[in-house]
C-alpha cells in the first residue's frame, strides 16, 4: 500500500458504501439492487484520495453478460456525477490496461470546474474466476494517482 493510505476499518467501509449507494439513489431516483459484494480493502489518503477493491460473485447465466452490466454500472456513476455538480463538465474514456497479465477494462471519469480538475475516478472491472472483480480509486492529486497505479503495477494475481 502506498506511503500515507489509511486502513479503513468495517465500519467505515460499510458508512461508506451505504452513503454512496444512498446517493446514487436519490440523485437517479432508483434502488439499487443489493448485491453480495465483499469489499476487500479500502483507504483513504488525505480525506477525499481513497482507494479499493472489491468482489461481486457473478453468474453469467442469471445475472446475463458481465460486459453489458459493467457498462450499465459505469453509466449509472457518470450520470450520478453529472447530476450531482451540474455545474461541472465531466468526460469519461474506456480502455484496457494490464495488471501482472491479468486484462482490466478502465473506465476514466473526469469532472472539471473553470477549468481545474475536481473530480476523477478510475474503475478497473474484470470478470475473473466467476466474479466481478472491481478496483477502483478516486484522486484529484496526480502524485497520489501515480502511486496508486505504481501500487497496481506491482500487484501480483494468483491462480
Amino acid at each position: 500500500m502506498p506511503e500515507g493510505f489509511e486502513l479503513l476499518d468495517s465500519t467505515s467501509v460499510a458508512a461508506r458504501i451505504a452513503k454512496g449507494r444512498q446517493a446514487v439513489e436519490s440523485i437517479n431516483g432508483d434502488k439499487m439492487e443489493a448485491m453480495e459484494r465483499r469489499q476487500l480493502i479500502m483507504a483513504k489518503k488525505n480525506g477525499s484520495n481513497y482507494f479499493g477493491c472489491s468482489l461481486t460473485p457473478f453468474d453469467e447465466v442469471k445475472d446475463g453478460s458481465w460486459q453489458s452490466t459493467n457498462q450499465k454500472q459505469r453509466e449509472l456513476t457518470f450520470e450520478t456525477m453529472v447530476k450531482k455538480v451540474p455545474s461541472a463538465q465531466f468526460d469519461s474514456v474506456t480502455t484496457l490496461v494490464t495488471i501482472d497479465s491479468v486484462l482490466f477494462s478502465k473506465f476514466l471519469t473526469v469532472g472539471k470546474q473553470n477549468g481545474k480538475v475536481i473530480y476523477q475516478s478510475i474503475m478497473l472491472g474484470k470478470f475473473y474466476k466467476n466474479y466481478d472483480l472491481n478496483i477502483f480509486y478516486v484522486c484529484v492529486d496526480e502524485n497520489i494517482e501515480t502511486e496508486i497505479e505504481e501500487m497496481l503495477r506491482q500487484s501480483k494475481f494468483s491462480n
